[in-house]
């Protein structure tokens, strides 16, 4: 059995329109988006399915790389997708970064480490042999200017044989959602416990995790299901 090193996977039930749905290809990044496009619903990246969201994501970034291999293991290419939304007052509401493999190898070959590993707000994993099919949740902070500001994270990360990868990352403001000025610290199960408003969220949020989570195991599928996302609300459902 091959394995390609982890370190690569540490780079979120609405109809929608997909009459301008187009493929991405990271390969030629450059000559697929224009930096702050709309990314039209139902457009898939290096032919893989993208939670829509509520729709209204606009492209920041599109990038390739490949993996570094250990021993006689074959490389593998990736590409990323980095997408945001900015709310109508103008402040950052959510960011989601998907990393998919746009090559594959041999079908012996497996990713080692573990990419959900370490301390998490929540994790939970579903390993099944050599693939890895999990989920974590995290809070965070970034400065904007003087000001520190805090954020929700969920990732889910699923590899299978052939070098396939489908790494997702949605990041929110938590501001947005009903809770101003919290901390980090404040999304910690201890402090949640604390306090029923976000228990609540947090409990909807794993939720959402746990969808995007099966989601995305099923677009990792060698046939890349255009409908893979299709039952995942918009994170706007997390609304109070």
């Amino acid at each position: 059995m091959r394995k390609v090193s982890a370190f690569i996977l540490l780079a979120a039930c609405f109809w929608v329109n997909t009459s301008n749905a187009k493929e991405l290809t990271s390969g030629r990044a450059a000559e697929n988006f224009t930096k702050g496009e709309k990314f039209e619903n139902g457009s898939t990246f290096d032919g893989y399915p993208i939670y829509p969201g509520d729709g209204a994501w606009t492209i920041d970034r599109i990038s390739n790389t490949d993996s570094g291999a250990q021993r006689e293991a074959q490389s593998v290419k990736f590409g990323s997708l980095s997408l945001r939304q900015i709310d109508p007052a103008g402040y950052w509401l959510a960011s989601m970064f998907v990393t998919v493999n746009s090559s594959t190898v041999g079908g012996n070959q497996y990713y080692g480490g573990n990419p959900c590993g370490g301390q998490h707000v929540f994790v939970e994993s579903k390993i099944s042999a050599q693939n890895d099919n999990c989920l974590a949740i995290d809070a965070g902070s970034y400065k904007a200017g003087a000001e520190s500001n805090t954020y929700l994270r969920i990732s889910v990360t699923q590899t299978r044989s052939g070098g396939r990868l489908y790494a997702l990352t949605l990041v929110l403001r938590p501001d947005a959602f009903g809770f101003k000025n919290t901390t980090p610290n404040q999304w910690q199960a201890s402090e949640i416990n604390d306090d029923p408003r976000r228990q609540e969220f947090m409990a909807k949020l794993r939720l959402l995790g746990q969808q995007l989570r099966d989601a995305t195991e099923k677009a990792i599928a060698y046939d890349k299901p255009k409908d893979a996302f299709d039952k995942v609300p918009s994170f706007h459902s997390l609304m109070p």
